[in-house]
Formats: C-alpha cells, sequence, structure tokens
C-alpha cells in the first residue's frame, strides 16, 4: 500500500483494532490523505528510536506475500523519518514512490533530505546495488467494504473489542 513498510508506517500500529479500519476507510480516497494521517502520527508519538531490522527482509509483493531476501542491515535513529530515507536509498529505492516520504518532502520536513543525515557506521552506499525490488504496483489504501464488514464480523465473532 504505501510502497515499502519501514519505521514510519509502523508507528500506524499504535492505531489499534477498529479504529485502524476507519481510519483506512475514512482517509484511504488516496495515498496522499493517508500518508499525511501517518505523517501527523509521528507529531503526537513521545521521542522515539528506532530499530529496524534488516537482516532479513521481503521483497517483490512483500511484506505479506513478499519473497525473502538477505539484506544483513541493522539500522537505527532517533527520527522515523530520516530512518526511511536512508533505508530508501540504501535499497536503492526512487524516494520518490514512496507516498510517506513524498509527503514528508512536500512539507519539506528537514529528515526527508540524505544531506540532512548523518551516518556513524555505514552509509546507505554501503548497501548499493543490494537487489532489493518493491512492488511495482501499489495496493489501494482504502479497504474495500467486504473486507472491512468481514473484519467487523470476525471482531464480533471473537469478541476482540480493538
Amino acid at each position: 500500500q504505501m510502497y515499502v513498510t519501514l519505521a514510519v508506517k509502523n508507528c500506524f500500529g499504535i492505531v489499534t483494532g477498529m479504529q485502524k479500519a476507519l481510519l483506512h476507510m475514512r482517509h484511504g480516497n488516496g495515498y496522499k490523505d493517508f500518508s499525511r494521517l501517518i505523517l501527523d502520527l509521528q507529531k503526537i508519538i513521545p521521542e522515539q528510536v528506532v530499530i529496524g531490522d534488516g537482516i532479513e527482509v521481503m521483497h517483490r509483493k512483500g511484506p505479506v506475500s513478499g519473497d525473502k531476501f538477505f539484506l544483513g542491515c541493522v539500522g537505527a535513529s532517533t527520527d522515523a523519518i530520516a530512518y526511511d530515507t536512508a533505508m530508501l536509498a540504501a535499497l536503492g529505492l526512487a524516494a520518490h514512490r514512496s507516498p510517506l516520504w513524498q509527503e514528508a518532502d512536500a512539507a519539506a520536513m528537514r529528515s526527508s533530505s540524505l544531506q540532512h543525515l548523518s551516518f556513524p557506521l555505514s552509509a546507505p552506499v554501503d548497501f548499493a546495488d543490494c537487489g532489493f525490488c518493491a512492488p511495482g504496483n501499489l495496493s489501494p489504501v482504502r479497504f474495500n467494504p467486504f473486507r472491512f464488514l468481514f473484519g467487523m464480523w470476525r471482531r464480533m465473532l471473537h469478541g476482540d473489542k480493538g
């Protein structure tokens, strides 16, 4: 849905249960609105340290039905947007294909620019031409109504309050 799932997208995990599905439905008209919603979460969550395990990742059709890919990378940052910017470069991916990065860049977020980042150990160039493949086409952000209703039914059946 968002080209790659990295630190910024993972913060959407703080939204639980039915709220997550409702936000997909309400803000899923386009990648821009949904990206802004996720980036707004960065403003309200406490300061954090992002640690990304990129030892073995999913590519081509990941993260759900992708193929395993050995990258051999562990990254960390105190800024999720900086982490994503660095990982897009390390994976050799065009940052402008990432809806989240596009919105961060459009908002002039300093950490969306590699020139403003420092790399104390390995730099993205150390992973150049690694062979990682992102999906060619993005899935829709908005859940289709059947999927949404099925999720609601499943929650009611199992008593999950979300």
